[in-house]
């Protein structure tokens, strides 16, 4: 028997980690696997593991996906301290994980303070080739000439992740 795949989805609150494990799990974005606010508060207030198959496809691979308090909650940094500690012995309690996807706002892709400071825990709690088990996405991506120019004249947050690596 093979061990399943765990895969963990952080990112600030608002910026789609919910909705993108509901697709990853098969379900609609919606869906109430891993409930999705609407407004500014929190909908996610600690870190959910739920057992599923990659994309519900009953023939493929297990796969446990973990969803994660958002960074930088309007709660304040209290909060976010708490969710930290709360998510890392967690994720060290499930063990091994494969792969990391940190998910930022296309809105607004800016790397928050707090976002920043759980990158450098994971790094330091999960050693330092966490970043070669990392994917970093954007949701919430404008396609239109405007967005596509003003990204290019802001990519702070993409300067920033190169300098990690």
């Amino acid at each position: 028997m093979t061990e399943r795949k765990r895969i963990v989805v952080i990112g600030s609150t608002g910026s789609g980690k919910s909705s993108l494990c509901n697709v990853i799990a098969g379900k609609d974005t919606q869906d109430s696997l891993f409930p999705v606010g609407h407004d500014m508060s929190s909908k996610t207030w600690q870190t959910t593991v739920a057992s599923v198959k990659w994309r519900g496809d009953v023939n493929d691979m297990d796969i446990d996906i973990i969803d994660t308090p958002g960074m930088d909650d309007p709660a304040g940094p209290d909060k976010d301290a708490k969710n930290i500690k709360e998510m890392v012995k967690k994720l060290k309690d499930l063990g091994t994980v494969n792969l990391f996807f940190v998910v930022f706002n296309g809105a607004r892709p800016r790397l928050d303070r707090t976002l920043t400071e759980l990158l450098k825990i994971f790094q330091t709690v999960f050693g330092k080739d966490f970043l070669t088990s990392t994917i970093f996405g954007f949701s919430q991506w404008a396609y239109h000439p405007r967005a596509i120019k003003n990204r290019q004249k802001q990519n702070g947050v993409m300067n920033y992740l190169e300098n990690l690596l």
